[in-house]
């Protein structure tokens, strides 16, 4: 039975029973559960059988729940998957004599191997792609006949004003990325030859150069690498941000009725799921953006990883922190075990980002432990509180 107390402060006090051990106490507000600390730790405990069954249960019903929204997650899209290796073909063509013409021969490039392959193509639907490539240049077309075609042949090409022998390679099929990963990742792109990517408005029709500042722009290359060279339809699938980018425009004289290509160099850091990843992988071996039939786009990918700062063991571990580790961490520590403890597990921990005036530090597994470090006083920076973490 409850009964009610007046307190001197006027807040209400009610005798109730502890929602773990069941013993009487005085409740003192509405979400006043448990008698003790130590009762609230064990009924909170993930380790608790009955918390345990009672979040999983939670999770079921949440599943069931949302399950069409959460299938729409963007960053959890599977990357695509069309075989061992990507369709058509590729082969490296040689100019014996070694003289290999630079990229400013592009379109002279472009008009031997369009004779070569006999393919018709629009200005704005590129059949093939070509990019100096050691001592020659590498052509690629998804058509796998017209490149079986000229594979493995000689013959005379027109470049400018001199005509130079040239020999194909063998034909090579170009092996499908492999991204198993779902979820977010960060990549490197550094250009090898300039990129072009444009942007055109629906509503004026004027066509821009873009630096690669803008996601939607890389987006909307990369699904059209992906249907028009891949025969993808990724739909939204695809998610890729710019995060940063040293970049700067340049531009190369192709001379004759195409003149001057103004693109884009230097290097991009993006951050985008395992479909973007697929499709700049794949953008690696076969080129990015437009002209690439001309010698442009050719890319390189690689993984970001980014320069962090090191403990290196140079903390002052405040008091506070120690009774916040033994009150969240490690509940039957000492005072000088857990300080030993936190001593030992900073040796590795990183750092991640700047909150509110402070500093979010992770260490290593097991514990992963979130660590609050504060600059403010002189001397060694201090360890202000410490969070459990996740594992």
């Amino acid at each position: 039975m409850n009964t009610e107390l007046q307190l001197e402060d006027d807040e209400l006090a009610v005798s109730t029973r502890c929602l773990h051990c069941g013993e009487l106490f005085l409740k003192k507000h509405k979400r006043h559960r448990f008698h003790s600390d130590k009762c609230r730790w064990a009924h909170d405990d993930k380790f608790n059988p009955r918390s345990v069954m009672a979040n999983r249960s939670r999770c079921d019903r949440w599943y069931r729940d949302k399950h069409p929204e959460a299938g729409k997650v963007v960053s959890l899209s599977g990357a695509p998957f069309i075989g061992e290796h990507l369709p058509g073909a590729a082969v490296v063509v040689s100019f014996v004599g070694g003289h290999v013409p630079p990229l400013e021969h592009g379109r002279h490039v472009h008009a031997a191997i369009t004779r070569l392959l006999g393919l018709p193509h629009e200005s704005h639907i590129p059949t093939f792609t070509a990019s100096p490539y050691g001592a020659g240049w590498g052509i690629y077309s998804p058509n796998i006949d017209a490149v079986r075609s000229i594979a493995g042949i000689r013959d005379v090409v027109r470049i400018g004003d001199d005509r130079l022998e040239i020999s194909t390679g063998p034909m090579m099929k170009l092996r499908s990325p492999k991204v198993s990963k779902r979820g977010w990742r960060t990549l490197r792109i550094d250009t090898v030859t300039p990129v072009v990517i444009k942007s055109t408005s629906s509503v004026t029709g004027k066509t821009v150069v873009r630096q690669l500042g803008i996601a939607s722009v890389l987006n909307g290359s990369l699904v059209t690498l992906a249907k028009l060279r891949l025969g993808l339809d990724i739909g939204d699938r695809i998610c890729c941000e710019v995060t940063a980018h040293e970049t700067e425009r340049v531009s190369v004289q192709l001379h004759g009725k195409l003149g001057e290509i103004r693109g884009f160099s230097g290097h991009v850091i993006v951050r985008c799921n395992a479909v973007g990843e697929w499709l700049l992988r794949s953008a690696e071996q076969i080129s990015l953006g437009s002209r690439v039939g001309f010698g442009f786009g050719r890319i390189r990918v690689s993984e970001f990883v980014e320069e962090k700062k090191q403990a290196a063991g140079k903390f002052f571990v405040t008091p506070h922190a120690v009774k916040r580790y033994i009150q969240r961490v490690h509940r039957s520590a000492t005072y000088e075990q857990a300080l030993g403890e936190i001593i030992n597990e900073l040796d590795g921990a990183r750092f991640v980002k700047e909150r509110n005036g402070a500093e979010l530090w992770r260490t290593g597994r097991p514990l992963r432990l979130r660590v609050v470090v504060g600059r403010s006083n002189p001397g060694l920076p201090q360890i202000l509180t410490i969070l459990p973490g996740t594992t």
